[in-house]
């Protein structure tokens, strides 16, 4: 059996590129939903759902955890031929999920999860010192069934939540990127064509991070932001502005009357999908952002992807920053020097690289003995 462990509407979205060859009575789907519109999810095989903890605080993380523990273990029996494929490792279910199968014999395998959100912590070993709280924080979670060799590992102040390497067989990348933990990475390609957007010409559309709750202050968030609208505003005929689907209304009004309002020519985009589902409505020939995972994701669908965060002092200094650019450059991505570069004529260097002939379908890596 297949299983496929998926968190939001992003993973789903990437799990159904990889279904042409797959039938989808043969996938088992295990549910531990954050942002995650279920209702298209009846068509696959057995589906089990493990909520998340409603309550703040340790102790109802710990309760619940506890809690949907013992329901994973009762309620999936995966074998030694059993394959389990998932985003992220982050959540700690996620990762009793993962122990369990690991326990029973089966695979398991990581697929990047956006791109730079899975090469960058993958590539970051040295991490920054815990505070007193986060080091009591990962005993706790250390003391929980399965959890034994989670770490905490932090990256420019964010959280990421590792387990021991030994417990991931392979990491599937789409992009030939080298990683730094001790984990096999194999390429991959989905096997669903996307359909290329037939771009507007002058069209941009801007995907907002909350660079305000880990990266910047909310004064330089919303000063740089200002910055960014008026270079893209001067750059295109048409802009799009598109919230993070997990902004709050407080700082979507914010982020609009000190600075969006300032521009009449941009237009804000209300649905809160992915920008992967929506964008053949909004036709742009560029899609710009600090360094979301939309960006690499339309790449392939023929929309140039554009990266802001080094034009912004304040964010280029930063570690993780650093390292994103050591990413791009080693994909051959060109960075504007300045935001007078960010116009309807920009090229990434991205489009034309082609790296798919050395690519394995997810098929081929479950048959692999």
């Amino acid at each position: 059996m297949i299983y496929f462990l998926i968190n939001n509407n992003y993973q789903y979205y990437d799990l159904k590129l990889h279904l042409s060859d797959i039938n989808k009575q043969d996938v088992s789907l295990i549910i531990v939903p954050y942002t995650l519109d279920e209702s298209e999810l009846a068509s696959f095989g057995p589906t089990y759902r493990y909520p998340r903890v409603t309550k703040p605080g340790l102790s109802a993380q710990v309760r619940n955890y506890i809690r949907q523990r013992r329901l994973v273990e009762k309620e999936i029996q995966p074998s030694q031929g059993d394959v389990l494929f998932l985003y992220t490792e982050y959540d700690l279910l996620n990762q009793c999920v993962i122990t369990h199968f690991k326990r029973n014999g089966a695979r398991v395998y990581l697929i990047e999860d956006g791109g730079l959100a899975t090469y960058l912590p993958f590539r970051m070993l040295d991490a920054e010192s815990l505070s007193v709280r986060e080091k009591i924080k990962q005993w706790v979670y250390r003391s929980l069934p399965s959890l034994h060799t989670l770490r905490l590992h932090k990256l420019n102040g964010h959280i990421f939540p590792w387990m021991a390497d030994k417990f991931i067989d392979g990491v599937c990348l789409y992009r030939p990127v080298s990683i730094r933990r001790n984990i096999p990475t194999i390429l991959v390609r989905r096997t669903v064509r996307q359909k290329t957007v037939a771009p507007t010409h002058g069209t941009v559309v801007f995907l907002n991070e909350r660079m305000y709750q880990t990266y910047q202050n909310p004064e330089d968030y919303l000063a740089g932001l200002l910055k960014i609208m008026e270079g893209l505003c001067s750059g295109f005929d048409t802009v799009f502005f598109k919230f993070h689907p997990r902004e709050d209304a407080d700082w979507r009004l914010r982020i609009t009357e000190k600075v969006l309002d300032q521009f009449l020519g941009v237009r804000i985009i209300e649905d809160d999908s992915g920008i992967e589902e929506v964008i053949e409505s909004y036709r742009p020939s560029v899609a710009a952002s600090y360094f979301s995972a939309g960006l690499l994701n339309l790449l392939d669908r023929g929309v140039e992807p554009l990266y802001l965060y080094h034009l912004l002092p304040d964010l280029s200094s930063q570690p993780i920053c650093r390292e994103a650019s050591a990413v791009l450059l080693e994909l051959g991505y060109n960075f504007i020097p300045e935001f007078s570069g960010a116009n309807s004529r920009f090229q990434s260097g991205l489009m034309s690289s082609s790296h798919e002939t050395a690519a394995i379908s997810l098929t081929d890596l479950v048959n692999r003995k």
